[in-house]
């Protein structure tokens, strides 16, 4: 499993990025959300798609606390990986524009290169 910690300064967010490597990476990934306080079933749902979902991903954000974590699930192809990440950063970008009210283009865009310098 690779898990990226990233802060973003300016909007004050910080951002755990996971990639399941292996199906036995549930173990590791119910540990790295306890502090998102995840209703059990939601929990549970996360720990049971690292187990068997394959060329998918999830975003949660917690706006309150300020936090994302992104998980993208095994896959099947380099690709594929990459088109996971982008779909899974985008909704990162679309929450925090819409947890701040920010509705400019610009913005956003930087924001994306940020990320991506980070994760990719």
């Amino acid at each position: 499993m690779k898990v990226k910690r990233i802060k973003i300064p300016i909007f004050k967010y910080s951002l755990t990025f996971i990639e399941v490597e292996d199906y036995d990476d549930y173990k590791i990934i119910g540990k790295e959300l306890k502090h998102f306080n995840l209703p059990k079933e939601t929990l549970n749902e996360v720990i049971n798609n690292t187990q068997h979902s394959y060329d998918g991903g999830i975003t949660l954000t917690n706006g309150g606390k300020m936090q994302i974590v992104v998980i993208i699930y095994k896959h099947s192809s380099e690709k594929k990986r990459i088109e996971l990440i982008n779909h899974e950063k985008r909704h990162v970008i679309d929450d925090i524009m819409t947890s701040l009210g920010i509705n400019d283009k610009e913005t956003p865009a930087y924001l994306d290169g940020y990320i991506s310098s980070k994760i990719l």
